[in-house]
């Protein structure tokens, strides 16, 4: 895989990581290893994790001041599902369902719910990681049929 691909594919998982396998081994190129695959799409999502975690907590540190009257919050059907998320699986959640809900979402979430915890960019990290083994394996055998 050549650079310019390595970096246009790294910005696609992190704007749409569940696709962006599928999506390499689309291209046809006979000639991309799984390897190379796995370290793109987790490579992307890990810039991705680190940018929108870090971005999150000083852009909410930053608005915190401006708000100046507490309204009553409206909770919509998907709130509701993101506070029981929260919940009831803690930060394990977030990342079990990291990959349906994509990488800016995922981290600007865990750094509003989960940033007492340092530990919480690092366990994104590693489950988007995982994911990306998950989903790569699944487009390598995919592309097969």
């Amino acid at each position: 895989m050549e650079f310019y691909q390595f970096i246009m594919y790294g910005f696609l998982a992190v704007v749409k990581f569940v696709i962006t396998p599928f999506t390499i081994y689309a291209t046809g190129k006979e000639t991309i290893q799984f390897g190379e695959v796995v370290l793109t799409t987790g490579t992307g999502a890990a810039v991705g994790v680190l940018m929108f975690y870090y971005g999150g907590t000083y852009l909410f540190k930053w608005t915190s001041h401006l708000k100046s009257k507490k309204k009553k919050p409206v909770f919509t059907k998907g709130r509701r599902r993101i506070v029981f998320i929260k919940n009831k699986f803690g930060l394990f959640g977030f990342i079990v369902i990291s990959a349906i809900i994509s990488v800016p979402i995922t981290s600007l979430l865990a750094a509003k719910f989960f940033k007492h915890n340092k530990f919480t960019p690092l366990w994104l990290i590693c489950g988007f990681m995982i994911w990306s083994f998950i989903l790569s394996s699944a487009a390598y055998y995919i592309k097969w049929f």
